[in-house]
């Protein structure tokens, strides 16, 4: 079940920065990917060209008390010989820290929500 793949990233991202300490940034990418083995299967393997957009902003504020980041993205992939349907996967990271009392007593608070395959080795 050996098969190649080959892909091309074109990214880029910026951020923006405010008076009251917060920092807004965002993304924006394309990739290219071809597999010979799209559906990961031992016979009758077939090949596809993906085409995957990808797209998010992060906020990140700190305070004395408090430290916040958000980072929601999205990504649209498209199945060029339409081997699976198109599909659109939206991830968010998040971390929230307060401190209540300073080097005695911080709270914090972190959540990752992703979209993921259970098995990635086996066809969806």
């Amino acid at each position: 079940m050996a098969g190649v793949t080959l892909f091309l990233l074109l990214c880029a991202g910026g951020t923006f920065g405010s008076a009251n300490g917060a920092d807004v940034g965002y993304f924006y990418g394309y990739r290219a990917e071809f597999s010979d083995n799209v559906q990961r299967v031992a016979t009758n393997p077939q090949n596809d060209m993906l085409n995957v957009v990808t797209a998010g902003v992060t906020y990140q504020e700190r305070s004395r008390s408090l430290d916040l980041r958000l980072a929601p993205n999205v990504e649209y992939i498209n199945y060029r010989k339409n081997s699976f349907a198109d599909e659109t996967r939206l991830n968010l990271d998040s971390l929230l820290l307060w401190t209540i009392s300073p080097q005695r007593l911080t709270w914090t608070a972190e959540d990752t929500v992703r979209q993921v395959r259970i098995d990635p080795t086996q066809p969806d």
